[in-house]
């Protein structure tokens, strides 16, 4: 160590690697590996569907089996909805995705729509990977995409 202001230079890590001893020069038995990536849950590999606001359009004109549910809360739903869109909110989920199941309907598609996008993509990742229903997307942009569009919207508007 050098005088008061004198600064000393550090040795880099990589440098010291090379001088560590262990006891009777044999490294200890680890079994290290390096983290592995955990996939996304929001990606189409992983069954993470979305729409556009467009696709819901031409879903619910083409007259097919299809379902809108409005995963908001009950006043965000009751402000401006999708024409015969369902509330489900979030933590009615497991509730509604039995009744989907039991009633037959999961052969159609399913649209999810919230403010934005952001609670029906957590709505669409519980729907296909905790409760097994497929065919199920999340509008990109939600309401907001929607009444951008020029879709109709049912209550007392946002």
């Amino acid at each position: 160590v050098g005088e008061v202001g004198e600064t000393e230079e550090l040795e880099p890590w990589e440098a010291r690697v090379g001088r560590i001893r262990f006891k009777d020069d044999v490294a200890p038995d680890v079994n290290f590996r390096a983290p592995s990536e955990v996939p996304s849950p929001y990606e189409a590999a992983n069954g993470f569907e979305d729409a556009t606001a467009s696709d819901l359009a031409a879903a619910l004109a083409g007259g097919g089996a299809v379902e809108v549910w409005d995963v908001r809360e009950p006043d965000e739903f009751a402000a401006g909805h999708v024409p015969d869109s369902k509330n489900v909110p979030l933590e009615a989920l497991g509730r509604a995705a039995a009744a989907r199941s039991g009633e037959g309907l999961s052969s159609g598609r399913l649209f999810l729509v919230c403010a934005t996008g952001q609670r029906s993509a957590q709505a669409q990742v519980r729907l296909t990977q905790v409760y097994g229903l497929s065919d199920v997307s999340t509008v990109r942009g939600g309401i907001a995409a929607w009444e951008a569009l020029g879709g109709q919207v049912e209550g007392g508007g946002l």
